[in-house]
């Protein structure tokens, strides 16, 4: 028998004022002198100096009850050293989370990890259940609980170990709330026959990187522990990183990085340099021509501008060295060619003033080059294969007609500009529609906007109060056709009065607009106005090729093929670092699992030279090494039941003491104890009423 409350069983030595009290005699005081036995010769009781117990029954009734009444207290209760027949002997539920993200490639960590995985196998019982998942950003189950549980029991921790063999960390990034919630919530859910405890073992170094924030919104529950086995802790909190900054208004040989240092770092001067490709050895020694020093406290980051290309090293990444953990020293670099931008320009001579003000309209930045092409003055090999934008401001010929259509389709934008009620009419011959009333209209005063739609992805600049104020632009005149005709275009601009001033019509992957009124200054302010030339740039960058619009990506992110293609292409040809380029359909998904550079082209050897380049680099959380504190987790509600730290909560137990609280509720062996101790207070009672009834024959005449 054991107890639940052995404490209590202290209560009994009060057995011993029963049995006192039994041993004292109650010996005469005083004479009394009686008349009626005054000749009678005295004789007083015969009195012994030994204490000897006369009523052993209420002796052994008394103690019984003090003695029953301590052991209720305790809370008795027998333990079963079998369960039943064909029952399992009661187990543990448990989810082996192990971390297998970027920061765990620093030296020594997969080795304790994998040490940390051999001590939760050899201390499980064959009565227990494990289930092991690796993590980063996402989860992949190495062993299910229901293959352990079908395994004899001697197979399943070779099973584990031999799977775990073959893993390494890999250069994801660490997602710590959904790996956690995705345990936690599969075993709750899960009815586990003859589990006791469930809980979830956390194998982790647990940087400050991991991505934890999402686990304050989520409800942990109560039946669930977690128990963390971190790692890492001997490892030098020495580590600096790198990271290529993305900035648009840099020019082509300009690279801005940003340098980091961890927390408690010993160091704080290190080496910047371009890695030359023909490199086979990096350590903190390596230096060459371009090196430049970088001091960084520990704690902090610097963001400066990496060091000027040597013409005798050939180098796209660039290298950071003088730290103890060389995992994320290397950058890839994308090399930051400027997409030709190409506007062609339809007009003829009665147009001249309105194709004098493009060459202010789109100047040349960073990361574009402009070339305008005027339909009229170039020859059919100078006209671009893929235009980005097409102004058409007169009547065009079939040739023109056929052309405009082949690069709407292919992503293009194309801007009718009405300039006479004529020529506007050729806009529906583009378009393949029947024809609408169109009529010339001039102002008494002049023509102002009313309508707007600013959620139009070309008028989405302009949604803010600051600078949606389209009030002070005015028309004289304007070209004007009914909202009905317009079949599926969608109104852009309204006159004051109703009447459409810019229309869209969506024509494949690119987009036909007519603009009702054109930017002649007799015609209209739209030269001179403030917001006109944000717009057509905003119209130049619609037909930008989607492949451009990025050329930087990190581990574990992800680009479908379809979202670069033109609405013509089927396939591309992908090239992944020094690779035999691929062909690839436009379902395909390209996902990024390391570092590295990727080429995009339309041919093999487009994708081998002079293709699309994108690179991928480390996710920059990881290089956050400094360990978080396990405060955050309890904070967000998480049962920790981690090494060298307490239990958070009040009421958790051990699994012994669930157990035996469990065993105690069933059998309830207080009640029928202290049932035991009534009958024994009555029998007790009774029998010391008659022997106080009974006369004491204390002494003989």
């Amino acid at each position: 028998m054991s107890f639940l409350a052995p404490l209590y069983l202290l209560a009994g030595l009060a057995v011993v004022g029963p049995i006192l009290f039994h041993l004292i005699r109650r010996t005469p005081r005083g004479r009394q002198v009686f008349s009626s036995v005054m000749f009678l010769q005295p004789s007083p009781p015969r009195m012994t100096k030994r204490s000897r117990i006369e009523d052993w029954l209420l002796l052994l009734l008394r103690v019984s009850v003090l003695v029953l009444l301590a052991a209720a207290f305790a809370r008795p209760f027998w333990r079963v050293p079998e369960t039943a027949a064909g029952e399992k002997k009661p187990g543990r539920q448990i989810t082996l989370l192990v971390d297998i993200s970027a920061s765990l490639q620093r030296d020594g960590l997969w080795d304790e990890v994998r040490s940390r995985v051999d001590r939760i196998l050899e201390e499980t019982q064959p009565e227990d259940s494990l289930s092991c998942v690796l993590f980063d950003s996402s989860q992949r189950v190495l062993v299910s609980a229901a293959a352990w549980d079908q395994l004899p029991v001697d197979q399943r921790a070779p099973l584990v170990r031999e799977r775990l063999a073959e893993e390494s960390p890999g250069w994801r990034r660490t997602v710590l709330d959904s790996a956690l919630i995705k345990a936690a919530e599969e075993l709750a859910d899960l009815e586990y026959q003859h589990r006791e405890a469930r809980t979830i073992v956390l194998i982790s170094d647990l940087q400050q990187g991991s991505h934890w924030e999402d686990l304050q919104g989520f409800a942990w529950p109560s039946e669930v522990q977690v128990q963390l086995l971190d790692v890492g802790k001997s490892a030098s909190p020495t580590n600096a990183a790198i990271q290529v900054l993305d900035d648009p208004a840099a020019s082509e040989d300009i690279v801005r990085v940003r340098v980091s240092n961890a927390p408690g770092s010993t160091e704080s001067l290190f080496l910047l340099s371009w890695l030359d490709e023909f490199s086979t050895e990096i350590d903190n020694a390596y230096e060459n021509a371009t090196s430049q020093p970088v001091y960084v406290p520990a704690g902090q980051s610097r963001v400066i501008r990496a060091p000027e290309r040597s013409p005798e090293i050939r180098s796209s990444r660039l290298v950071l060295t003088g730290d103890d953990h060389p995992f994320d020293n290397i950058a890839q670099v994308a090399s930051r060619a400027r997409w030709p931008a190409e506007i062609v320009w339809i007009g003829d001579s009665t147009t001249a003033s309105l194709h004098f003000f493009l060459e202010p309209l789109f100047p040349e930045t960073s990361r574009r080059v402009v070339r305008i092409v005027d339909w009229s003055k170039a020859e059919a090999a100078e006209r671009p294969e893929e235009a980005a934008l097409i102004l058409c401001a007169t009547s065009p010929d079939g040739e023109q007609l056929e052309w405009m259509r082949q690069q709407a389709q292919r992503g293009a934008s194309v801007l009718y500009v009405g300039t006479s009620a004529e020529q506007t009419a050729g806009l529906f011959d583009l378009l393949g529609q029947p024809p609408v009333t169109i009529a010339d209209a001039s102002a008494d005063d002049y023509f102002m906007l009313g309508q707007v739609d600013l959620k139009h992805p070309l008028m989405q600049p302009f949604d803010d109060p600051r600078f949606s104020d389209f009030t002070k632009l005015r028309f004289w005149k304007r070209r004007e056709l009914p909202k009905e005709g317009l079949a599926d275009g969608q109104v852009v601009w309204e006159f004051e009065d109703g009447r459409p001033a810019l229309v869209q019509w969506p024509q494949g992957a690119g987009q036909v607009l007519l603009l009702a009124a054109s930017w002649a200054r007799e015609e209209s302010e739209l030269a001179v106005w403030s917001k006109f030339p944000p717009l057509m740039n905003a119209l130049l960058e619609a037909g930008r090729p989607p492949a451009l619009t990025r050329v930087q990506f990190t581990v574990g992110e992800s680009l479908r093929l379809s979202e670069i293609l033109s609405a013509d292409q089927n396939s591309l040809w992908v090239q992944q670092g020094r690779e035999q380029p691929r062909q690839l359909p436009s379902t395909e998904v390209l996902k990024f699992e390391a570092p590295g550079r990727w080429r995009i082209g339309n041919s093999s050897e487009e994708a081998s030279t002079t293709g699309a380049e994108l690179v991928v680099n480390l996710p920059p959380e990881e290089s956050d090494t400094a360990p978080l504190s396990l405060d955050v987790l309890e904070a967000a509600g998480v049962l920790l039941e981690s090494e060298g730290h307490e239990n958070p909560s009040a009421d958790a137990m051990s699994e012994r003491q669930l157990l035996n609280r469990e065993l105690e509720a069933q059998q309830q062996w207080w009640r029928w104890l202290l049932l035991t101790v009534l009958g024994l207070l009555v029998v007790e009672t009774v029998i010391a009423g008659q022997r106080r009834s009974q006369p004491e024959i204390g002494a003989t005449a």
